[in-house]
Formats: structure tokens, C-alpha cells, sequence
């Protein structure tokens, strides 16, 4: 017979709760952890409900946590709470129902902790990392929209004058822009021989239309192709539609890196790439995933550092290798164009033929496989070709390209392309080889052009922070009508000492034992903008040295000058003086070899027509922006913290070579302005397009202030407090002691008026004032009286 499972305390404990008794809870304690051992039979009736402030895994945010203590001290939650922790549930039968939910003893979930404090009702529970969502972070910037330009265009101008003992010549390069929100139109020429027997040239004609959102631009007009990895580029007047990753500078084109770690507690992650620390970030309990973390090209390393709040470390170490020639996984690259050719360009303005169209496309299928395919057409003449670069871990980067061609003259060729690289944190090697056949033939190859039938080419690098870096590079050709050219080049670059630092170039022909070049330079800044230079050049047939002495231009207004001395088989002197103001740049030189001298000059700048004004400026290129401060005139302006000039009698300023489609910091001196103005703020940022204008108002505002008196209808002071406003303006101005009253923002005719109560009766006043033209700066207008 089995023994009953009902003792004498059980008996005595059920007595006792039906006699209403309270039992208290285990001993006091401020902290303990707890574990069931109730019997099954007396869990319904020995249970108290009790709420905690909880603390999960000690992270900031705090919630509210509801469990039942039995009387011995066991403790239970609820369903809904294990399943929210992702906690193993335990079988049903290990649990009880309470107020239609169930709840499962914390004695049969041994993965968390719990520790309650009865006297502040908190409760710390631990939870494993299993119990949290992995966290996905994105290491991106946010995409940086540009300011759409404000309609207007622009001029540049460069003239160079040459002189010598026997002619004098006067050249000059033209362009003009215009700009707006539907693009851009470009126009360049080049004037040989100004004011005698001058020739133009027309250089570039054409429309653009970038489109950051979409990372591309159409061009209408003259062009450059793309060749795609083994054709070549060439001119063209037509249409071309392609990717433009120059509209999006914070995205980075090629695979980066992503880690995984998990924090048991809230913890500080850091990320060191080759032992720099390149990204830090707090983050909450729980498994993450870092991606798009920078790194460098090339091989490396990669270390993830996680320091919960108890100061406990864990390192994660993991190699790397990341190179610009693979794309991101769903990145396209793309170019399509179509039109004519263009022969001799600099020399020739309008000279087209050959039409064609061509296309070059290239997509990344995953982090480690690029894959490109590219085609041209001609009506005598077509190619195909493609290509594939995957990244092999801890090898490197392998591509392959394989290309046909046909010719109605040649025939039919063939070309193909091996390459290997990698690059590493002290040691680099890469080799590649190209083989076609004497027939294969390519968009801008002339008929009596050969093609290589071989071309190959090895290079190995090695770099040390003590000793410097040795590259070495070897290309060895041969061309179909069996030219043979191997060349080996030799450079080292190492700092010396104090600031000097050495550069060293050799250079030698294998194949036709024409001897050798080699050139060792010596630099040592001297200041901010200041350098010093000497080289050796020596040869077989020649040796030189030169010492070259230079101050470079301010970003601003300023002055620069060189001096160069040559001595060796040849003599040489020059000096040259330069100076920048805000509408241009200057240069004059002189040079003699000991029995000629000769002289150049260049003068460069331009002008823009932004918002109706015409200004002058420095030689416009990439972005710029126009600063416009309310017109107050002589007023500082800052580009990224650096003096670039001050504001004109209209009290506008054009900031030249400004960074498009990225943020370019822009400020106003605020003391350069009179004490007349409102001034919002003294900083914005400028984010243009590309060769056109960011229009940039700042929030500067003249207005007059004064003081008066202001008396009620029947002559006693409107009381201190009230307070009056001008027209419509929210802005609320304080009566004080006397019915004395200072306005700020006063126009020429305003109308003031206020409502107060007195004696529990509202008061209100209104009356016109008319702002006389004189000079204190803030007058005093005598009484005013309400109407």
C-alpha cells in the first residue's frame, strides 16, 4: 500500500489557510534566489501575487514583472513571460493555472536568473543572449541630398602669354556653364594665338543630367565611352546613359566588411582594422551584426572588441580582403552610348565619323563574384567581350576576360585576359596577361593599328613604417608585328629624418639596351605652405641636379612664388610669383638656361550670374555656392573653417572648388556685420551639384530699434509687464518701470498694440508709430499715447 503523501505540517498548513491565517513568506531577505519544491496537491492555495520593477540584463530601460511567491518562497511567472524571453518552455504538467493564465516554476528554466529585493520591489534577471533578437547595424552615413541649384551660369577663363627672344605668343582657354534644375550645359574652346593669326578650337559641347537618387547621368553631346576591362575609351558627340557613383560619395562601391558578436550585458563595441580603431557604438544585450564596416584595401585584419559594464573583455579576430574592382552584391555599374566618333580632338572642332553604339555592364552577384559584359557596334565592325573578378578568401582577387571581334577588313580575332592580385599590410604582388590574335580589332583602333599579342605585366611591393616602401614592376610587350619592349621600373619612398623624405625612381629598357634612368628627390616642408626640393637625375647620356624652393597659394587671398636652380649638363633658372585674390589667380615667370630667356605669364578666373547678380570670381571648378548675408558688404566668409574672402558691396560672395554632392561646411564672420542686423544663424551647409551653384541666404535681416514711452488714454503709464507686439510679428516686448518700452524689429510705419488686464477689467492700446530717418543707432522716440 503506498503511503499517503498528505503529512502531518501539510495538514496542519492547509488548517491553517482556511482558518484565514496569513503565512508569512521565507525569512527577510534583501536578495535571494528562488526554486519550487512545493508539492503539486497545495499550489492553488498558497500562492501571493507580487509586482517588481524589473531589470533585464541590466539594461537602462526598466519593466514591470508580475510573479507568484508560494509560501515557502518558491517562485513562478508567467507563460507569456517565458515566451517573450524565449526561454525552453517546460512540459504542461510542470504547470499551474492562475486567473486562466499558466505559469511555470523557475526551478525548471535553469538558462536565466532571477534575484528579487523585497524592500525596493526591484527584481535582476539575467537572460541568456539566445532570449534576444539579433540586432542588424548599419555602419552607412546618411545620403547627403543636394540642394538643387538655383538657375544662373557661369564663365572661366585662363590666358597664358609666352615670350622669348625671337616671338611672343598669346593663348587662351574658354568656358561657359549654365545651370538649373534640369541640368547642366557645358561649352569649352581653345584660342591659339590671340590677336594675330588666332585659331579657335571647340573643345566640349554638351547637356547633362545627373541623377543622384538613381547613382547615374545622361550626357547629350560629346562624351567619353567606356571600354569596359579590356576595350578602350574614346570621343564621341551623341547619347550616353551611365552609372555616376561621383553623385553619391558616401556610397562605397566595393564588399565591405560584416561581424557578428553577442553581449551578455549593455556593452561598448569597437572595431579596429590593422590595429585602428575605425567604428565604436553602445549596444544592448544580445546577439548583433555589424555591417558595412570601412576598411582598406587589400588584406587585413579585423578585430572586434566587446567590454560589458563590469569592464569583461571579448576579442573577436577575423582577416579580411577588399578590393575596388569587385562590386557589392546588387550593385549595378552600367554605360550605354551612341553616336559618332570623334577624330583629332584639341586640333579639330567638329570633326565626327564612324557611328556605333556600345554597352558595358557590370553587376555584383554576391561579395565575392563581379561579372561584366560589354559590346560594340559598327557597321564594318564588331566586339564582344566578357569578364569575371571573384575573391578567393586569403589569396586574393583572380579575374578572367575573354573578347571577340570581327572585321569586314581583318577578319575575325580573339582576345583573352588573366590577372591575379593581392595586396597586403606589408607585402604586395599582382601579375596579368593579355594574348590576341592579330586580327582582333576594338572600338577607336585605326586600320594600321596593331593590336598586342602579348602583354604582360608583374609587379611586387613591400612596405615597412621604419624602413620605407620597394616596389617593383615589370611589363614585358610584343606586338603583332613582333616590337618587343621589356621595361622594369624601381621605386623606393622612405622618411628620412626631421621631416626630410626621400623618393628614388630607376628605370631600364631590357630589350633594347638604351640604359638606364634613375631620379632621387629630397623634400623637407618648411611650414604649412612652404617646401624645399632636390633632385639627381642621372642617365646614361645626361646628369642634373635641381633645387627647388616653393610656397604654394593660400586657400584664400595670398601669394606664392618658386625658384628653381639646375646645374649639370644643362643650366637652368626660373622664378616665378603668384598671387590669388577673390577674382582670380596671377602667375608671372622667368627662366633662362645661361643663352636664352624666355617669360610666361597666366591670368585665371571666372564670373557666375546666380539670383540676378553678376560676380567675379576665381576659376569655377567641381561645386561652388554663392553666399548672400542680406547685403552688408565686407564680411569674412569660411569654407570648412579656412578664410576664403569677403563679401562684395552687395554683400555676396562666391566660395570657388567647393566639394559637390557632399557636404561643404560654410560660415559668417557675425562680427564683420553691423549691430543693425538679426542674425539667425552664422552657419550653413552648402551640398551643390556639379559645376553649378549652391545659393546660399543666410538669415540675415536689417532692422531698427528704438525706445519709447507709452501712456494710457488717460495719461497714466501703461503698467510694467505688459506686453505689445509690432504688426503681425509674434515676437512679445516687455513694458518696464515708467511705461518705458524697447522695440527690436521696427520698420518704417508700424502699428503697436497690447492687452492687459487691471482691476480685473481688460485694458487694451493700440497706436501708429513712424520710424524717422536718422542716425542713432537706437534713438529714444519720446511718448506715445494709447488710442
Amino acid at each position: 500500500m503506498k503511503p499517503s503523501r498528505w503529512s502531518v505540517a501539510n495538514l496542519f498548513i492547509f488548517l491553517l489557510y482556511f482558518a484565514g491565517v496569513n503565512l508569512p513568506a521565507k525569512a527577510a531577505e534583501s536578495a535571494y534566489q528562488y526554486a519550487l519544491r512545493l508539492e503539486p496537491q497545495i499550489k492553488q492555495v498558497v500562492l501571493n501575487e507580487a509586482v517588481y520593477e524589473a531589470t533585464v540584463n541590466q539594461q537602462v530601460d526598466k519593466e514591470v514583472l508580475i510573479v507568484l511567491h508560494a509560501v515557502n518562497g518558491d517562485t513562478l511567472i508567467s507563460e507569456k513571460d517565458i515566451l517573450r524571453w524565449k526561454l525552453a518552455k517546460p512540459s504542461p504538467e510542470k504547470s499551474l493555472m492562475y486567473n486562466n493564465e499558466r505559469y511555470y516554476a523557475t526551478q525548471n528554466m535553469p538558462q536565466a536568473s532571477y534575484i528579487f529585493d523585497e524592500t525596493q520591489l526591484t527584481a535582476d534577471v539575467m537572460l541568456p543572449v539566445s532570449a534576444f533578437n539579433n540586432r542588424i547595424i548599419e555602419n552607412q552615413r546618411p545620403i547627403i541630398r543636394p540642394n538643387k541649384p538655383t538657375p544662373g551660369g557661369f564663365f572661366n577663363y585662363d590666358f597664358f602669354l609666352q615670350k622669348n627672344e625671337v616671338n611672343t605668343q598669346v593663348d587662351a582657354s574658354l568656358e561657359a556653364g549654365i545651370f538649373n534644375q534640369y541640368g547642366l550645359g557645358l561649352w569649352s574652346s581653345l584660342i591659339r594665338d590671340v590677336g594675330r593669326q588666332a585659331q579657335a578650337v571647340r573643345l566640349e559641347t554638351n547637356w547633362t543630367i545627373d541623377q543622384p537618387e538613381k547613382i547615374s547621368s545622361w550626357r547629350i553631346g560629346d562624351a567619353i565611352s567606356r571600354g569596359g576591362s579590356v576595350g578602350s575609351s574614346i570621343r564621341f558627340g551623341g547619347l550616353q546613359y551611365a552609372t555616376n557613383f561621383g553623385t553619391r560619395p558616401d556610397l562605397v562601391t566595393f564588399p565591405q566588411l560584416s561581424l557578428n558578436g553577442s553581449a551578455v550585458l549593455p556593452s561598448t563595441i569597437d572595431v579596429y582594422l590593422n590595429n585602428i580603431r575605425t567604428f565604436s557604438q553602445r549596444v544592448d544585450p544580445g546577439p548583433f551584426t555589424l555591417n558595412n564596416l570601412p576598411v582598406f584595401t587589400g588584406s587585413g585584419e579585423a578585430k572586434l572588441v566587446v567590454r560589458d559594464l563590469l569592464g569583461r573583455e571579448q576579442v573577436i579576430t577575423q582577416p579580411y580582403y577588399a578590393s575596388r574592382s569587385m562590386l557589392t552584391k546588387g550593385l549595378h555599374d552600367f554605360s550605354y552610348e551612341a553616336g559618332l566618333s570623334r577624330q583629332n580632338f584639341g586640333v579639330a572642332s567638329d570633326k565626327y565619323q564612324d557611328v556605333f553604339a556600345a554597352a558595358t555592364h557590370r553587376y555584383g552577384f554576391n561579395n565575392n563574384f563581379t561579372a561584366e559584359l560589354h559590346g560594340e557596334l559598327q557597321p564594318e565592325r564588331q566586339q564582344a567581350s566578357a569578364g569575371a573578378v571573384t575573391l578567393i578568401p586569403q589569396v586574393g582577387i583572380l579575374d578572367v576576360s575573354l573578347a571577340v571581334s570581327r572585321d569586314e577588313k581583318r577578319g575575325s580575332g580573339e582576345l583573352v585576359s588573366l590577372g591575379y592580385e593581392r595586396l597586403g599590410t606589408a607585402f604586395s604582388v599582382g601579375a596579368r596577361t593579355q594574348l590576341a590574335s592579330n586580327r582582333y580589332s576594338q572600338l577607336g583602333q585605326a586600320d594600321f593599328q596593331v593590336s598586342a599579342e602579348r602583354l604582360s605585366t608583374v609587379f611586387a611591393s613591400w612596405q615597412n613604417a621604419t624602413l620605407g616602401s620597394l616596389s617593383v614592376n615589370y611589363i614585358n610587350q610584343v606586338s603583332a608585328d613582333n616590337l618587343k619592349s621589356k621595361i622594369v621600373n624601381f621605386n623606393y619612398n622612405r622618411n628620412l629624418f626631421a621631416g626630410w623624405y626621400l623618393s628614388a625612381t630607376a628605370f631600364k629598357d631590357l630589350e633594347n639596351n638604351q640604359g638606364y634612368q634613375a631620379l632621387f628627390n629630397v623634400t623637407k616642408a618648411l611650414g604649412k605652405r612652404t617646401s624645399l626640393n632636390i633632385s639627381q637625375a642621372q642617365s646614361k647620356m645626361q646628369e642634373q641636379t635641381t633645387i627647388t624652393m616653393q610656397q604654394n597659394l593660400p586657400v584664400g587671398k595670398g601669394f606664392g612664388y618658386r625658384v628653381i636652380a639646375a646645374d649639370g649638363d644643362s643650366q637652368r633658372l626660373e622664378a616665378s610669383i603668384s598671387a590669388q585674390n577673390d577674382v582670380g589667380t596671377y602667375m608671372a615667370e622667368v627662366a633662362s638656361n645661361g643663352e636664352q630667356r624666355a617669360y610666361r605669364a597666366t591670368m585665371s578666373g571666372g564670373a557666375v550670374m546666380v539670383a540676378n547678380h553678376l560676380m567675379f570670381s576665381r576659376r569655377l571648378n567641381d561645386g561652388f555656392a554663392v553666399v548672400d548675408v542680406g547685403g552688408y558688404p565686407n564680411v569674412r566668409v569660411y569654407a570648412e573653417n579656412q578664410l576664403v574672402g569677403e563679401t562684395d558691396a552687395s554683400g555676396m560672395q562666391v566660395i570657388p572648388n567647393l566639394r559637390a554632392y557632399q557636404k561643404n561646411n560654410i560660415a559668417i564672420e557675425p562680427k564683420d556685420i553691423q549691430l543693425d542686423a538679426q542674425i539667425g544663424s552664422t552657419k550653413m551647409a552648402a551640398v551643390p551639384y556639379f559645376r553649378s551653384a549652391d545659393y546660399l541666404k543666410f538669415a540675415v535681416q536689417k532692422v531698427r530699434a528704438a525706445t519709447l514711452t507709452v501712456r494710457q488714454k488717460n495719461g497714466a503709464f501703461v503698467p510694467s509687464g505688459t506686453l505689445f507686439k509690432v504688426d503681425n510679428d509674434e515676437t512679445l516686448y516687455p513694458v518696464a518701470h515708467d511705461g518705458l518700452l524697447y522695440i527690436g524689429t521696427l520698420q518704417a510705419r508700424n502699428q503697436l498694440s497690447a492687452q492687459w488686464l487691471e482691476n480685473n477689467a481688460p485694458q487694451q492700446c493700440q497706436f501708429e508709430l513712424a520710424l524717422p530717418e536718422q542716425s542713432d543707432l537706437i534713438p529714444d522716440l519720446g511718448e506715445f499715447k494709447c488710442n
